[in-house]
C-alpha cells in the first residue's frame, strides 16, 4: 500500500513533468515562430441514411495548424488535424451553409490570379430534364 505522502508527490511529480512538457512545447513552437505553422487540406462530407458517408470531391479546405504535441494559439496540433482530416457537415444543422462553409474563389479552382477575374456562371440547374 502506498502512504498519502508518496502518493502526494507522485501526484506533484507527475503534474509539474506535465507543466514542464506543456511549457517546453510552448517554447519551441514560439521559437519556430512562422515556421512552426502550417496548413492541412480538409475533406468535407455528410451522413446518409444508410450510415454511410458522401465526400465532396470539389470542396476541400484548408486549415491552419501547429507543429507541435499540444494545441496551441487557438489552433490544433498538426497529428491530429491529419488524423481528422474529414469533416461531417451535417444536412439537418440549423445553421445556414454560410456558417458551415467557407465562400470558395473563383481563383481556388483557376489556379492562380491570372484566372481571378472570370466569373463562374450556372448553366444549367442539375434537376432540369433536357428537353
Amino acid at each position: 500500500m502506498i502512504s498519502g505522502s508518496k502518493l502526494q508527490r507522485i501526484i506533484l511529480g507527475a503534474l509539474v513533468a506535465a507543466f514542464v512538457l506543456y511549457g517546453g512545447d510552448w517554447a519551441i513552437l514560439k521559437a519556430r515562430g512562422a515556421a512552426g505553422f502550417d496548413t492541412v487540406n480538409i475533406t468535407l462530407g455528410t451522413p446518409m441514411k444508410d450510415g454511410r458517408v458522401q465526400i465532396f470531391t470539389g470542396a476541400n479546405q484548408t486549415q491552419i495548424c501547429v507543429k507541435s504535441l499540444f494545441p496551441h494559439f487557438g489552433y490544433n496540433p498538426c497529428w491530429y488535424v491529419r488524423q481528422n482530416s474529414t469533416q461531417l457537415v451535417d444536412r439537418r444543422d440549423s445553421k445556414p451553409a454560410s456558417a458551415r462553409l467557407a465562400f470558395v474563389r473563383a481563383r481556388d479552382f483557376c489556379g492562380g490570379d491570372r484566372l481571378a477575374h472570370m466569373s463562374l456562371r450556372v448553366i444549367g440547374d442539375v434537376n432540369e430534364q433536357p428537353a
